[in-house]
């Protein structure tokens, strides 16, 4: 549906309301569905956090954080009242839900593809918010598309969050499928994708199975690099700037990857020439639950990871220490 919006000021959300449009996440900016084409409005950080570059280039953009001053022709999509059309029933889905430090990937797939779903904020690392929001978020799906339960559930995580969302304390070098009675899920069974070291969870494993080798990424706290002997990562807690840009900066020149991307909203990596794209995790967790051959990938991948230590390494402390002086 075409809409013209003349004024200043005008916040775009309360507009769409006003006309009877509906916001999936009430307008707080938590699920990315407010998808909207209007080329003409300023690209903002949470367009980036939940459109894909190539959506922005199209001109989609989010309804629920705008503000138009002047004209804007908009084209919107989302539901208006009574109006929305019906989701499609499914016959059968299974379910995952990826808890990473910088976005939480929640959806249903079936035949290796993603049904639905969606990228919301990340979740505080806490068992019961993150056992809230995996069975809140899918039931919501099943609800929408007329499931019962899914018949598997994958879960995945970044390593603070897996011990609190499972409960299990030690690693798994492979992957491992659970009764889902066990983790009070709504689902037949559970899936746990392989999380091999301590500081490398399960999330950045989904992140590289479709992946080449030659590639290096930064998504929240990771940083990684991916060559046909290993998985190099390095798991860095702070949020300081010159520390992301010198273990960026390390990682491209120790490595000279042939491809170079963040996941996300990251002015470090952006400053230093990534590229931003979205993430891997959603279609690589479609892929396990459909294919023991994928799953088998993911354990190789899991046996290559190795961890970076930065602090014992003289070339990332002397770029540090280049970039502090």
């Amino acid at each position: 549906m075409k809409i013209t919006v003349k004024g200043d000021n005008v916040n775009l959300r309360e507009y769409l309301e006003r006309e009877g449009f509906r916001f999936p996440c009430g307008g707080k900016g938590s699920c990315g569905r407010c998808r909207i084409s209007a080329p003409s409005l300023p690209v903002t950080d949470r367009d980036r956090k939940f459109l894909t570059p190539d959506e922005i280039a199209r001109g989609v953009r989010l309804a629920c954080d705008k503000v138009v001053n002047g004209v804007a022709e908009i084209e919107a999509d989302i539901g208006k009242g009574e109006a929305e059309v019906k989701a499609e029933r499914y016959e059968r889905a299974d379910a995952y839900a990826v808890f990473c430090d910088n976005a939480t990937y929640i959806g249903l797939q079936d035949g290796g593809e993603v049904l639905d779903g969606s990228v919301l904020p990340p979740v505080e690392a806490r068992y019961a918010y993150l056992r809230g929001a995996a069975q809140k978020e899918t039931i919501e799906l099943f609800e929408k598309h007329s499931l019962a339960k899914a018949d598997v559930f994958l879960l995945a995580a970044s390593p603070a969050r897996f011990t609190e969302l499972t409960g299990i304390a030690e690693r798994f070098d492979e992957g491992q499928t659970l009764g889902a009675e066990l983790m009070s899920m709504p689902a037949e069974d559970v899936y746990l994708p392989p999380a091999p070291k301590t500081l490398i969870g399960s999330d950045i494993v989904l992140e590289f199975a479709l992946r080449k080798a030659g590639e290096f990424v930064v998504s929240g706290r990771y940083f990684a690099y991916l060559d046909e002997a290993s998985l190099h990562v390095a798991y860095v807690a702070s949020e300081d700037a010159a520390i992301r840009t010198a273990t960026t900066v390390c990682f491209i020149n120790k490595f000279a990857p042939a491809r170079a991307s963040y996941i996300g909203i990251d002015e470090a990596a952006a400053a230093c020439g990534l590229t931003a794209e979205e993430s891997r995790i959603p279609t690589s967790a479609a892929k396990a639950l459909d294919s023991n051959r994928f799953k088998a990938k993911l354990d190789r991948i899991a046996k290559k990871a190795e961890e970076v230590r930065l602090a014992d390494d003289d070339m990332w402390q002397r770029i540090l220490s280049e970039i502090t002086a």
